[in-house]
């Protein structure tokens, strides 16, 4: 809606949030990737996005790496192994062929 789009353009930091469930821990996990920012260096954007995003869930993690110049299998190995902040075990951010989902176990469905 238009509302939310005017928020996002005026937004300081952008970037991309993953949502996955971690088996070992049963929790939703919140993984943030902001893009580069010419206002901000790296710190400040983890000090700034830590206290906007802690006021309303404690699950989460930030993760920096240049989504727009890291190539798609470079950015499919950074997404597919990580570990929860929470119980530090291993988790995928995504859901894909190879990774199922850690939920029920099943395969991505091509189909809707």
């Amino acid at each position: 809606n238009k509302e939310n789009s005017d928020k996002m353009t005026k937004a300081l930091i952008s970037g991309f949030l993953y949502e996955n469930y971690c088996p070992h821990c049963n929790e939703l996990i919140r993984t943030y990737v902001p893009e580069a920012n010419e206002l901000f260096n790296q710190e400040e954007i983890e000090r700034i996005l830590n206290k906007e995003i802690s006021k309303n869930n404690s699950d989460y993690k930030i993760l920096f790496f240049d989504f727009k110049k890291t190539l798609y299998r470079d950015r499919r190995k950074i997404l597919e192994n990580n570990q929860c902040p929470n119980c530090e075990n291993e988790m995928s951010l995504v859901i894909s062929e190879k990774t199922p989902c850690p939920q029920c176990g099943a395969s991505l469905k091509e189909e809707f």
